[in-house]
């Protein structure tokens, strides 16, 4: 009896996933990477390929370790500076006790965010999480074979994560070992705050973001109610530029927005209709001339 031949191994897309400010562990990034999949094989079957066949290959990279015992040591002496709450006395005096009670465990209950910002501005501390990121993308490069000397790369960040991502691709001239930038993703971004910290803090002069050529793209995701995001595009020229669209995410509320994103259908989509592209055109999907195509017709529907 004829056997069938075995199934022909494809090219996979590679991603790389790098979380934001506080404390993240293993599988953080689960939610938006079953998404992207579904929502990559989706858009491939829209499109008459072969969605079943397509794999996405995800690396997380878990930084937060290398600020997190500093910042544990400063929440202890914090938490010791907080006296028992006795109340007594009257009314004005154990409302001014409360709020001060309050107060004092806000004050350590802040410190993961705020020291992650400030921790990160440590050359030590940077100097590991890139390391930490070089780590992360040779577990990913070891996943499956290659045959490219240079492997198409998607980085996702979020929050600060976005930041640490762009400075890391910058430093690395957007070419990490074995590696080629090819998407970025940012989702809650910071960025444009990053801007005090150059020349005169003047954001005409925050003017040398990554450039990705097409048929690779930045996308910038953002809340209008998340208070750390921006749009990016609107910053200056050289941003309008570099990043092909602000999508704006509306599912959510002004508590939920900035942690929203991981879960939103419409990142989904915005990530896997891209990353469907991407692995249809390593696969030989498509002739080079409907590839374009494909490609003109997603940045379309993203400005519109």
């Amino acid at each position: 009896m004829p056997t069938s031949p075995p199934a022909r191994k494809t090219v996979p897309v590679r991603v790389l996933i790098v979380h934001g400010i506080g404390h993240e562990g293993p599988g953080f990034a689960q939610h938006l990477t079953a998404g992207i999949t579904r929502a990559m094989q989706a858009a491939l079957s829209r499109l008459g390929a072969p969605g079943d066949a397509a794999e996405l290959l995800a690396e997380e990279a878990l930084w937060d370790r290398y600020v997190a015992d500093q910042q544990a040591r400063l929440q202890r002496a914090l938490r010791a500076q907080i006296p028992p709450l006795v109340l007594s006395g009257a009314l004005a005096q154990v409302l001014h006790l409360v709020a001060s009670h309050v107060i004092l465990r806000l004050r350590a209950r802040v410190v993961p965010f705020v020291g992650d910002i400030l921790a990160y501005q440590r050359p030590d501390a940077k100097q590991l999480i890139g390391q930490e990121l070089d780590t992360a993308l040779t577990r990913l490069r070891a996943a499956a074979p290659a045959t490219d000397a240079t492997i198409p790369l998607t980085v996702i960040g979020h929050s600060l994560g976005t930041v640490i991502a762009s400075d890391y691709l910058w430093d690395r001239g957007q070419r990490p070992d074995g590696f080629t930038l090819r998407n970025f993703f940012t989702l809650g971004s910071p960025m444009a705050f990053y801007a005090l910290r150059y020349g005169s803090g003047r954001v005409e002069e925050f003017d040398k973001p990554l450039a990705i050529a097409p048929p690779g793209c930045w996308v910038n995701c953002y809340h209008p109610a998340d208070p750390v995001a921006t749009p990016l595009r609107r910053l200056n020229p050289a941003y309008q530029a570099a990043v092909l669209h602000d999508a704006e995410i509306r599912n959510a509320s002004l508590i939920t927005a900035h942690t929203s994103y991981w879960k939103d259908a419409k990142v989904h989509e915005v990530i896997g209709e891209k990353l469907a592209l991407d692995w249809a055109e390593a696969n030989g999907v498509w002739t080079p001339e409907v590839a374009a195509a494909r490609w003109r017709q997603y940045a379309e529907r993203l400005r519109l």
